[in-house]
Order: C-alpha cells, then sequence, then structure tokens
C-alpha cells in the first residue's frame, strides 16, 4: 500500500477506536444503570423482530462501530482490539446462575476503566501511549 493511503486508513482506523471506545462506555454507564441487552443474556428469548426493535442504540451503535474497527483493524494487519474480544467473550461465557447480571458486569467493566486498565488505555491494549509505528502486525 502507498504511504499515503496507509496514513489515511491509520487516522480512520484511530477515529473509529476513539467513536466505538465512546459508544461502548456510554452503551456500559446505560447496561450499568439497569438497560439489558449489551452482553446479549436474553437474546433468544424473544422473536428476532422484537429482539431488534427492543436493541437498545447504544448497543446497535457499539456492534456496528464494532464491525467498522474490525475491518479496518484486519486490512491494516493489526490484531484484534481487546475490547472487542472482551465484549465477544462476556457475550458468549457461559451464564451460571449466581453470575453477574449484565448491569453489574457493566458496572465492573466501567470500574476498571475508571482504575486506568490498560484494554482502554491503547489500540493494542498495552496501556501508555503508543506510536503509530509500534502497532501489532500479524505475521
Amino acid at each position: 500500500m502507498k504511504a499515503q493511503r496507509l496514513g489515511k486508513l491509520e487516522q480512520q482506523r484511530q477515529s473509529l477506536e476513539r467513536d466505538f471506545r465512546d459508544a461502548l462506555v456510554e452503551a456500559l454507564k446505560e447496561c450499568a444503570g439497569g438497560r439489558w441487552g449489551l452482553f446479549e443474556r436474553n437474546k433468544g428469548l424473544l422473536p428476532a423482530h422484537l429482539e431488534t426493535r427492543y436493541l437498545p442504540e447504544s448497543v446497535a451503535r457499539v456492534d456496528d462501530l464494532g464491525e467498522q474497527v474490525a475491518q479496518a483493524r484486519v486490512s491494516l494487519g493489526y490484531t484484534e482490539l481487546p475490547e472487542l474480544v472482551r465484549l465477544r467473550e462476556l457475550r458468549r461465557a457461559a451464564h451460571a446462575g449466581n453470575a453477574f447480571g449484565e448491569p453489574r458486569q457493566a458496572q465492573v467493566w466501567l470500574d476498571e476503566i475508571a482504575k486506568g486498565s490498560d484494554l482502554i488505555a491503547s489500540p493494542e491494549g498495552r496501556g501508555g501511549a503508543v506510536a503509530l509505528s509500534e502497532h501489532n502486525p500479524k505475521d
């Protein structure tokens, strides 16, 4: 890829990731406030058309931006965004009867972000400022 095109894609990726992180925090706050849907705990309980209808807008935004971020990272050879990996894992996790509900799960994640968790601190999930040349392209 030409350097100019690569630079433009890199800027787009950074912008998408900022937007995704902002949307994720918004969705986490909404979920922590009692609105279920972010972690898909009740997915499949309603007919699909009702699930779509009642899906919180913040969750739909997170999902949409997550797809865009994933595509941008793949096109640049980056590994998956840690926040997307974590969200996917939380959605797939088996939910035992004594597991945290979605609001509590969201609050735990928000608390980690507030404490400066390295999952939110940098594009590569390593914490601290990361120069563009320090990304982790796939081999």
